[in-house]
């Protein structure tokens, strides 16, 4: 039962939220200049990508703690998830000063440089990304992959209005990066509310 809910929900999870996370990029590319395209994308993966890491060791932590807690067993899941919770925005917010990572980024070639007024606004959805990227296992392990499916399915078409808004040019200026952010926020504030919704 478990292996026909994958394939009906948490596969098509995986290829709308792929479909989804290309929509804005292709769009950025089409109508922004490419310097500043560049070290928008380039600011995504220097803030997001690196969080993949901390969310792979998150979900086996994660999962073990959470059918600990099924079974009735002592476990951790609950103090896990609030110190996910709590450290998250704490952890990355030298991403609110960007001069901190100046230094940083002075050893790597002088493009990097270029990300620095992006980090700002990437913060919310970093911390989003954090907090809410590790779930989809529990999800799984919980059955509740559909929730996700709805998620995602709603976000896509939120996420192609407003790719078609920035190919308009409805959205201009630094509002792209913005709007681009405030999605990827939403998404995963949406899968953390749903979790919260579903476990407390």
């Amino acid at each position: 039962r478990r292996a026909r809910r994958v394939l009906s929900f948490s596969l098509p999870n995986s290829f709308i939220g792929m479909a989804t996370a290309r929509l804005p990029i292709l769009a950025i590319d089409a109508v922004v200049a490419p310097i500043i395209a560049a070290a928008f994308l380039s600011a995504t993966r220097l803030c997001l990508s690196p969080l993949n890491f901390i969310l792979y060791a998150f979900r086996i932590i994660g999962l073990i703690e959470y059918n600990a807690k099924r079974r009735g067993q002592i476990n951790s899941f609950i103090p896990l998830f609030i110190a996910i919770t709590a450290l998250s925005p704490v952890i990355l917010l030298p991403m609110v000063f960007p001069s901190v990572l100046e230094y940083f980024l002075n050893y790597l070639e002088p493009s990097w440089l270029d990300v620095l007024p992006f980090l700002p606004i990437i913060y919310p959805w970093a911390v989003a990304f954090l907090i809410s990227g590790w779930l989809d296992r529990i999800f799984d392990a919980s059955n509740q992959q559909h929730l996700i499916f709805r998620i995602e399915v709603l976000m896509f078409f939120v996420t192609l209005a407003l790719s078609l808004l920035i190919w308009a040019g409805t959205v201009n200026g630094s509002s792209v990066f913005w709007m681009v952010s405030a999605l990827g926020t939403v998404h995963g504030l949406l899968w953390y509310a749903v979790f919260v919704r579903c476990e407390f």
